[in-house]
């Protein structure tokens, strides 16, 4: 049986895609929400979050859908997404590519920084994987505000880059099996046969090969490809997202400023770097075989 294609998505908050002109020419539906940016940056709630779930339904009329979201400060859309494709009768396996977690307990609920935790809660959604985050989330200090029971029953596992271990006073000690040491790999084989969403934030290579909003991971490209084509090859990718561009627009309130760390303008993005994203979402797109040609202008991975 033949899959059906995937229909590419782009999510255009701002002029994120103008940057990357031969990524643009693959996109099959546009979506503009520059009206909703500035009140759905990082987080979205009231009018704002009911018309982003209204207008991201209008989008999923295809089987197979993959959506370029933009900037990771837009990541909780994941959860939007995912909502539209997890269904009880057939559970889906959530696998994050990410430098962060995303899992934290704190409110509001759309946050790009705890829309994991909510993805658990989904009845359609079986398990979670994060594979590949190695940023100061991972403190032991922030385990206070992770989802410690779905770690421990195993429906939540986290693959990090290099941390095996972590100890937190009053809640003991947990074990990771790390990038590293193949536990990628390993956690990939425990989806084999399954429905999977797969939602890959860029933030998780390293500096040289994208540059986002976000702290930079240290996967290479060629790591996370072949990750994702593990996925790929292991399982039924039945939706999927890719995020971590640098935003074209600057992040507007003082409150949110603060919430991303982000006080200071951030230069804006060159040539170079925006290829260097345009090469990395191809290497993904290529990994999940989402592409309806092949791309003749970005770097082989």
């Amino acid at each position: 049986m033949i899959a059906d294609p995937f229909h590419i998505v782009a999510l255009e908050w701002d002029e994120w895609l103008r940057s990357q002109p031969q990524l643009s020419g693959f996109v099959d539906e546009r979506l503009n929400l520059n009206e909703l940016r500035n009140r759905s940056r990082l987080w979205a709630r009231g009018n704002a979050l009911a018309s982003l779930r209204l207008r991201l339904a209008k989008t999923a009329t295809s089987p197979r859908q993959v959506t370029l979201i933009g900037s990771g400060d837009f990541h909780y859309a994941s959860l939007l997404l995912l909502e539209g494709v997890a269904r009880v009768d057939r559970p889906v396996s959530l696998v994050l590519f990410d430098n962060h977690p995303d899992w934290f307990s704190h409110h509001p609920r759309h946050h790009c920084g705890n829309w994991v935790w909510s993805a658990l809660r989904l009845p359609g959604v079986s398990d979670v994987t994060i594979i590949g985050p190695s940023s100061s989330d991972l403190a032991w200090h922030k385990f206070y505000f992770a989802p410690l029971g779905a770690l421990r029953e195993a429906r939540l596992r986290l693959v990090p880059m290099d941390m095996a271990t972590v100890r937190i006073p009053g809640a003991g000690r947990l074990t990771f099996d790390t990038f590293q040491t193949g536990g990628a790999a390993r956690a990939i084989e425990r989806l084999a046969g399954r429905d999977v969403y797969v939602s890959v934030d860029k933030d998780c290579l390293r500096a040289e090969d994208a540059s986002t909003d976000w702290d930079a991971g240290r996967l290479t490209l060629s790591e996370l490809a072949g990750a994702v084509r593990q996925v790929a090859n292991a399982c039924t990718i039945v939706g999927a997202d890719i995020t971590g561009e640098r935003s074209a627009s600057s992040l507007q309130g003082l409150f949110r400023r603060l919430d991303a760390g982000r006080l200071r303008e951030r230069p804006a993005l060159t040539t170079a770097e925006a290829q260097r994203n345009q090469t990395a979402t191809f290497a993904v797109l290529r990994a999940i075989g989402a592409l309806h040609r092949e791309a003749s202008d970005d770097r082989m991975v």
